[in-house]
């Protein structure tokens, strides 16, 4: 009987023993992973950051296009423009004595 005590005793604290490396074990894994989780994180959040940072730029072009091309159209509709194209291309204006109005 005594035999069988100690030998339960021995698989007890060998049982012990293991599980406690297994805990060892775990908390070590789970540190690591835990470290390459917020590193991963960090990345995307550098990423992301330039992502944004590019579409800024971007935007800040698109708003420069955006107004030369507003300065464009209006001066493409200014009257004082429209005629001096006119005459770039050989146009010029009908003599008001030789215009007639139709009813």
């Amino acid at each position: 009987m005594r035999a069988k005590t100690i030998y339960w005793d021995k698989v007890y604290e060998s049982n012990g023993e293991n599980s406690l490396s297994t805990g060892k074990v775990l908390l070590w894994a789970l540190l690591i992973i835990s470290v390459f989780l917020v590193v991963y994180v960090r990345h995307l959040c550098v990423r992301e950051g330039y992502a944004i940072s590019r579409l800024a730029s971007d935007l800040n072009e698109m708003e420069i296009q955006y107004q030369l091309m507003q300065e464009k159209q209006s001066e493409m509709r200014d009257t004082a423009s429209l005629y001096k194209m006119g005459e770039n291309m050989g146009l010029v204006l009908p003599d008001m004595n030789r215009t007639f109005n139709v009813q």
